[in-house]
């Protein structure tokens, strides 16, 4: 008896590995290429852009919306948007929510660990959004611990295009008036040392992730970011 449960098991085991693997490889086929310059990224998003316009569109309104109570200019938000848009497909999106629906099935008390995928037009990941949703409590190393029920609920809710344009505004309003605070502290006047296009990109820099607070630091997608925001037609709604 002891012998066939565990062969079991092993069965079970065996059967979510095949999802898994299926599901990664799923990625890989609808994943589009990585553009090697600025610019280039920069066009991907345009071209996306002009060939998905009604949806860019219809973000904009909940954008312009929600801005506003968070005090976030809408051109940041929906430039981010976009980006993700164009780097990770309906497609990608879908094969991230079924790995993610795969692992909570399979997960036991033992064994709590999920990936931690990014979810939703926002591409956030789970840890971050529970780390936002706990208002920014609960360290978002600790996802975890987390339930089922929870990671459902977030998931949930990154994949509801309304909700999820809160959780980009939450976050960026958490990240400016921190860097504002840290100005303030250190006596600079944050407004009066960067335009409006170093602003931007600093702090999308910093919403990537991998950019402390108070570095001047620009990377790569927080440049396109700024450059994106600065795009009249895309931004202008």
């Amino acid at each position: 008896m002891a012998s066939f449960i565990n062969f079991m098991a092993i069965k079970k085991v065996n059967f979510k590995l095949v999802i898994i693997i299926v599901l990664i490889s799923g990625i890989f086929i609808f994943i589009p290429d990585t553009p090697n310059t600025i610019m280039d990224e920069y066009e991907n998003c345009i071209k996306y852009y002009q060939n998905n316009e009604d949806e860019v569109k219809s973000l904009a309104n909940y954008v312009n919306k929600i801005a506003v109570e968070y005090s976030i200019q809408p051109k940041m938000i929906l430039s981010i948007i976009l980006f993700e848009l164009t780097k990770r497909n309906k497609n990608i999106r879908n094969i991230e929510n079924s790995i993610i629906s795969v692992f909570t099935y399979y997960r036991t008390n033992n064994n709590k660990w999920i990936p931690d995928l990014s979810i939703g037009i926002p591409q956030m990941k789970i840890s971050t959004a529970l780390w936002i949703k706990s208002k920014f409590e609960n360290p978002s190393k600790n996802y975890i611990e987390y339930s089922n029920y929870d990671i459902y609920l977030i998931v949930k809710e990154l994949n509801s295009n309304e909700t999820a344009v809160i959780y980009v505004a939450e976050y960026l309003n958490y990240l400016l008036q921190k860097e504002k605070q840290m100005r303030l502290i250190e006596n600079i006047n944050y407004n009066e040392i960067e335009n409006e296009h170093d602003n931007i990109a600093r702090i999308a820099s910093k919403y990537q992730g991998g950019v402390p607070l108070g570095s001047n630091v620009i990377t790569k997608y927080g440049e396109i970011i700024s450059m994106l925001s600065e795009n009249v037609v895309i931004t202008n709604y």
